[in-house]
């Protein structure tokens, strides 16, 4: 064994009902390879996925349109908008769109700093998914080139207007530093 924390090997023993499940011993190396070529040649559409999950952030940033007078539920529609870019955060990154992913981390992380609705917010949202869209139709797997990299710098830029506008404090806001890196 190695001194180094990160490459020590800890074996656990698999409960009794998952080895009666599953069986003991080795595994077959053909049933292993077999596997492997199956997951290395499953090639999923992230496009239907992705389309599907731009229209519910859609819907969600609507919903947080309806909640601009009611100041109460605010941290709810946030909330909302939030999860559904971790999830296209996650599965853009999965299904090899990494500049999707990327806009949307930048945008998760500027609604996870903000906590109040307003309709330069929701403005800010709509622009951003109209770019999501854009890039799905256009079948941008990569990350985008000298155009990804603008795209990026824009929507951190527009970030940076908006706390400027609203007279929120970079420092004090949640995630700021992760924003503007």
């Amino acid at each position: 064994m190695t001194n180094d924390p990160q490459k020590e090997v800890r074996v656990m023993k698999a409960s009794r009902m998952l080895q009666a499940k599953a069986g003991t011993g080795a595994i077959d190396e053909k049933k292993l390879q077999k596997s492997q070529s199956v997951i290395d040649g499953y090639k999923a559409d992230f496009v239907p996925i992705g389309k599907d999950l731009i229209g519910k952030l859609e819907l969600a940033v609507k919903n947080a349109t309806a909640a601009i007078p009611q100041p109460v539920d605010h941290k709810n529609a946030l909330h909302g908008i939030s999860e559904i870019l971790m999830q296209i955060k996650g599965n853009a990154g999965m299904f090899q769109y990494p500049l999707l992913s990327r806009l949307a981390a930048t945008m998760l992380d500027f609604f996870e700093a903000v906590s109040e609705v307003n309709q330069d917010l929701i403005d800010l949202a709509n622009a951003n998914i109209k770019t999501l869209r854009l890039i799905l139709d256009g079948g941008l797997t990569g990350d985008g080139g000298a155009h990804g990299t603008l795209l990026e710098k824009e929507l951190k830029s527009a970030g940076d207007r908006y706390f400027a506008k609203h007279g929120i404090a970079l420092s004090s806001a949640k995630n700021a530093e992760e924003f503007l890196d």
